[in-house]
């Protein structure tokens, strides 16, 4: 892939010496967008990642801290293993890496630097997340599944401290049993 695209003229690597708390373990699955079915944000939204708090849809998106975790990001669609359904329309997301860490409300410093960690370009349109694709693998014996992820070898974090995953297409179903059921998006460092 191709150096990474900035929403700035620069960016400097934090370095394997970049040392904080992580809000995430290699290898776990955590939850990044609560609710795949309404959670797109605004498109001015997604060409200004660090205005997504004042979004509608803020509380949907749940941005990750992964300094010194792991090297790259990967993402699933999880779901009850005994949910049935099928989707009309796949989520679409944007991964972004940014050089600085949320606060405890998930308010990104004034002058954070985003880039697209699953795009070489800025812009580029977002990200399917698979919901029917492939087989479903489970999560340890919680009753919950997770379908193949987006990128079996992760997309390089590129010296990341913290990843947000913003939905530009909302996912909907048609078969859903049952209806209240919650289609979450994960993601796991590796």
């Amino acid at each position: 892939m191709a150096a990474p695209v900035t929403s700035a003229a620069t960016f400097t690597n934090g370095g394997s010496d970049v040392s904080l708390p992580s809000g995430i373990e290699a290898g776990t699955w955590q939850m990044v967008v609560t609710d795949s079915k309404a959670a797109a944000v605004a498109a001015g939204v997604l060409l200004n990642p660090g205005t997504y708090s004042s979004d509608a849809k803020a509380s949907s998106h749940i941005p990750i801290i992964v300094g010194g975790v792991g090297t790259k990001i990967r993402l699933a669609l999880r779901y009850a293993s005994a949910t049935t359904w099928t989707d009309a329309t796949e989520a679409a997301v944007r991964v972004f890496g940014a050089d600085k860490v949320p606060n405890a409300s998930g308010v990104f410093p004034t002058g954070t630097i985003f880039w697209r960690l699953d795009a070489a370009t800025f812009n580029a349109a977002g990200t399917t997340v698979s919901s029917l694709a492939g087989s479903p693998q489970a999560i340890q014996s919680t009753g919950l599944s997770i379908t193949t992820p987006t990128s079996n070898d992760g997309y390089e974090l590129r010296g990341a401290k913290a990843v947000l995953v913003l939905v530009q297409t909302d996912s909907s179903f048609v078969t859903l049993n049952p209806a209240a059921a919650e289609f979450p998006i994960v993601a796991q460092v590796l």
